[in-house]
């Protein structure tokens, strides 16, 4: 199914067919898990192997976003800074620090999101201080874009999958902004408290929230990205939404709240289609492959589970030399 990555403070690869990057309190690391295959339970003693381990960060890693093509990796940190490293030797590209910059000086502005565009060269980054920044790695890192309009802490961020939008939100409030112009095309103001998280649909029309009431929307794109209207609200959750992320196939939803499993779910009727509660901690991070067959997910307990979504069948553990997992990513080729 490709492979995941994932990071606490520093950041790790592992080798497989599956490659995997994690978060945790300084370091990420790519896993390798070897070949998956969904149908077969792997061996105990076939746990991954980790590849690469990068350091270069001084504070916990938050997030991590592959580049399209697999070949780089970006990680944001508590230490202010987003360091692209290559995913295959751990070097160095570029060490952006635009978020240190802040105008709100009362704020420790650590970079909470990190999201790579789909299509191009950029990036997207956000802190404490809820400035978005765009941003190009190379030659150098240099800002292109600040989008300043959000009143608190940016929570989540998300490029369209065409590349043209963007998508953030702060508080209870869903901005649509164009990152060439940092022009505002819609707003939607959520009904139930602070949205936590967001993802896009893989057909570029419609995004889901997750709340922080447990319950998670689906909002429509509609009349030329100038609206936003509500489509359907699921329930499932009874704790606050940490994650949600939409399968690479379209047709279904994976979310978690505080406390609770992880639960799969139909985008098209919102009807759960199973609950997964094999994590013995909360669920910080996890991911969809990119064939939509298996979800990587991680927690407090640093273990990282990559499970069959149809059967809900352990399939691979790989246990983390961190006692928390803040974020975890599935390579794009898989």
């Amino acid at each position: 199914p490709g492979t995941p990555a994932y990071v606490p403070a520093a950041a790790t690869t592992t080798q497989s067919s599956a490659p995997l990057v994690t978060g945790t309190a300084m370091q990420a690391w790519i896993t390798h898990t070897g070949k998956l295959n969904p149908t077969q339970p792997v061996p105990p003693t076939k746990q991954g192997t980790i590849t690469r381990t990068y350091e270069g960060h001084t504070g916990r890693v938050n997030a991590l976003a592959w580049s399209a093509d697999s070949r780089s990796i970006a990680s944001a940190s508590d230490d202010r800074t987003v360091q692209v490293w290559k995913s295959g030797s751990g070097q160095m590209l570029a060490l952006y620090d635009g978020h240190s910059h802040s105008r709100k000086r009362w704020q420790t502005n650590h970079v909470n999101t990190v999201v790579w565009s789909p299509v191009r060269d950029m990036l997207a980054s956000s802190g404490d201080d809820g400035v978005i920044r765009i941003w190009r790695a190379e030659p150098e890192p240099h800002t292109l874009l600040t989008y300043d309009k959000h009143k608190g802490k940016v929570e989540s961020i998300g490029w369209s999958p065409d590349g043209k939008l963007l998508a953030s939100v702060s508080q209870d409030t869903l901005h649509l902004w164009n990152p060439d112009t940092g022009k505002t095309l819609a707003r939607f103001d959520g009904y139930s408290g602070t949205i936590y998280c967001l993802d896009w649909s893989p057909d570029n029309t419609q995004l889901v929230l997750g709340h922080e009431n447990g319950s998670l929307e689906i909002v429509n794109v509609v009349a030329q990205n100038t609206m936003l209207e509500r489509q359907k609200v699921y329930t499932g959750h009874r704790g606050k939404i940490t994650n949600v992320r939409w399968s690479p196939d379209g047709t279904r939803i994976a979310s978690t709240g505080t406390g609770e499993g992880i639960q799969i779910w139909e985008a098209a009727s919102n009807r759960c289609l199973l609950e997964y509660t094999r994590n013995h901690s909360p669920v910080h991070a996890l991911d969809w492959s990119p064939d939509s067959h298996a979800i990587v997910s991680a927690g407090g307990d640093g273990r990282i589970q990559i499970w069959n979504v149809q059967n809900k069948q352990h399939i691979y553990t790989h246990p983390s030399y961190n006692t928390m997992v803040r974020a975890i990513a599935w390579s794009p080729d898989g």
